[in-house]
Formats: structure tokens, sequence, C-alpha cells
């Protein structure tokens, strides 16, 4: 059994039950039940499935830890491929050796990660496309960042509103467990961040 399986399986039997909760401080969270989790990990699966993610690719995710963070797992994890999550304090140059590294055909970012590429150059991450999924409204600062760094580097916006009906049309690979899942990384402190796969 896969940690998806698993995890199928505990959607199948209390999928009304509260799945997650994010807390932003001052009293102020969000939550979402086991089924809603499922079902916005599904169609972010269908989505990199269509944009061409293979089983056995590796996708970086460059978030604060996030609802959209645990999506964004499931999401690659459906798909076959492994993730590896990357530090929010990584330079332009040790993100861009990092996806390098694992031959990232995406990494999927958030709203907060746009000020950190704001001044990315064009020669980094050229051999990979940029997500940007958010489940949140943009602010018009994140909007204009977004603008500019569409300038020089491959980005498109995961639409939140997809319609439940989409779910159906992913197709889900073969996953064993021994397949690679996830790769962590260091800190990159000492300047190229260093990876286990497991």
């Amino acid at each position: 059994m896969t940690v998806l399986d698993k995890i199928e399986q505990i959607v199948s039997e209390i999928s009304h039950e509260i799945g997650l909760i994010q807390y932003h401080g001052s009293g102020h969270h969000t939550e979402i039940s086991y089924q809603q989790l499922w079902e916005q990990s599904k169609l972010l699966a269908h989505h990199l499935q269509k944009r061409g993610l293979q089983p056995g690719q590796f996708v970086g995710i460059f978030m604060q830890r996030s609802i959209e963070h645990v999506i964004s797992m499931l999401a690659i994890l459906m798909n076959g491929a492994a993730f590896f999550s990357l530090n929010p304090r990584y330079t332009p140059t040790q993100l861009d050796f990092t996806a390098r590294l694992c031959q990232s055909p995406f990494i999927i970012i958030d709203s907060n990660s746009l000020l950190k590429l704001a001044n990315i150059e064009t020669r980094q991450l050229e051999n990979c496309s940029l997500i940007h999924y958010d489940r949140k409204p943009m602010n018009p600062v994140h909007q204009s960042l977004l603008a500019k760094i569409k300038n020089r580097i491959k980005i498109e916006s995961f639409p939140v509103d997809k319609e439940s009906s989409e779910l159906s049309d992913f197709v889900s690979p073969s996953i064993i467990g021994s397949d690679v899942a996830v790769t962590l990384f260091t800190s990159g402190s000492t300047g190229k961040p260093k990876g286990v796969m497991i």
C-alpha cells in the first residue's frame, strides 16, 4: 500500500471531517475537509498531467507551509512523480541549481514567493516552467510582481476555480511503494544544497 492509497482510504471513511487547518495568526484560520483536500489535489494533478508531467520526474514546491503546499505534494504524488520542497530562503541561484540538479520540468509557487523571484535572471530556471498556485485572491503588489516575472521566465497561473467535473479526466498512473516520493535538501548554507531521495 502506498501513501496515496492510505490517504484515499481515509478520505473514503471520513470525507467530511476536517483534513487540514492553517492558522494565520490573530485567531484567524482556514480549514478544508478531507474530501476537499483530495479533490483539489486531483484537479492540480490533472493540470500537471496535461502539462506533460511524467511518472518518475521531480517537481519543486517553492511555498510557505500552507494548505496549498500539501495539495501540491499530493498532486505531484498522484502523477507518480516526486516532489522537493525549496527553502524560502533560497536565492534565485540556489533555486536554479536545485531545479537543474533534479531536472525538474515544473516548480509550483505561491504569491509570497513572487517577491523572491522578482529579480531572477532570464537564464535562471530557463529549463522549467513555474506554476503559480494560490487559493487566496492576489493583491495588487503580487499581480504586479507576476506580470514582471512573466517577461523573463515561463510562468502560468493554475485556475483555482476549476470545475470538479474534470476530476474524472485524471488518469492515475501505476504507482508502487518503491517509487521515489520526495527529495529532501539541506538549507544550502554552504552554497549548494545537497539532497537525498526517499
